[in-house]
């Protein structure tokens, strides 16, 4: 669904506060780890299989604060509502 549908249905929320990063910022996996409070293997595998978008730079997986966004608007649970909605 295009952003302005989803905005014209009220169903486009923002990050929250605590996920404010600037687009051009540059995150190592432990960062999201820290973010997230998730294992830092979780996020390496995220980055492994293209879940979340990053460069791997000799073996280092380098995640732009953009692709961070970005992944944090896909895993976003929906409502039953939204979901209804979007099918």
């Amino acid at each position: 669904m295009q952003n302005s549908v989803r905005n014209n249905i009220g169903i486009e929320h923002p990050l929250h506060s605590a996920f404010n990063v600037d687009d051009d910022m540059i995150l190592k996996p432990e960062e999201v780890s820290e973010m997230l409070g998730v294992h830092v293997e979780t996020v390496r595998r995220w980055c492994r299989t293209g879940k979340l978008d990053n460069y791997n730079c000799g073996g280092n997986y380098i995640i732009m604060g953009s692709s961070f966004k970005e992944f944090m608007k896909r895993s976003r649970t929906k409502t039953k509502a939204e979901k209804e909605i979007l099918h």
